[in-house]
């Protein structure tokens, strides 16, 4: 499971850097945002019977008595995995999916890593499908590590089928309109 700490102020401290993403981006971009609920959002991982999860829960921390909470989603939600990345992208309000693990997914693809990006949307609580641009060859990952810079989501390291990922950052520009994916350096 991964985990995303979002809260109503999130979209205001970097002001001044969204303002420039702004500039980068279509005159139509929405860049803030409501936040429906504040707290820690994870998405999968396993339950205690070893169960791969697809569910978002949120914990509310400032609750008088804090607890989990399961929220309704509209969408289809991803592939249950786990050891994947999830990345909380304040400028448009979602959080990133990326990749994991699926151990009964072998059968059926060879590779029990999965290399899918899903999106969901904070705002309206929804799953929503991605188009991809760029170099789309990427394999599955799972353990690896993800950091925003910019308008782009930085992945690196982790395991590749039954493999360590070699040394590449793997670049991936967010967009309103489309993900583009880039080997490399950013």
């Amino acid at each position: 499971m991964t985990a995303c700490l979002v809260d109503k102020n999130s979209h205001n401290r970097d002001r001044d850097k969204l303002k420039v993403f702004s500039q980068q981006c279509s005159s139509s971009l929405t860049l803030f945002f409501k936040v429906p609920e504040e707290g820690l959002y994870v998405f999968g991982g396993k339950d205690g019977q070893g169960k791969v999860l697809n569910t978002i829960k949120i914990f509310n921390m400032d609750a008088k008595s804090p607890q989990w909470r399961y929220p309704t989603v509209k969408g289809v939600p991803p592939t249950p995995r786990y050891n994947h990345s999830t990345l909380f992208y304040a400028p448009l309000g979602l959080l990133v999916v990326y990749g994991g693990k699926n151990d009964h997914l072998y059968g059926s693809t060879n590779n029990i890593c999965l290399n899918d990006i899903r999106i969901f949307n904070l705002e309206h609580f929804a799953w929503a499908s991605t188009s991809s641009h760029g170099d789309t060859s990427r394999v599955g990952r799972c353990l690896h590590a993800v950091a925003a810079h910019g308008s782009k989501m930085l992945i690196f390291g982790g395991v590749e089928f039954c493999q360590y990922a070699n040394d590449e950052v793997v670049t991936i520009e967010l967009s309103k309109h489309s993900l583009s994916f880039y080997k490399g350096f950013f």
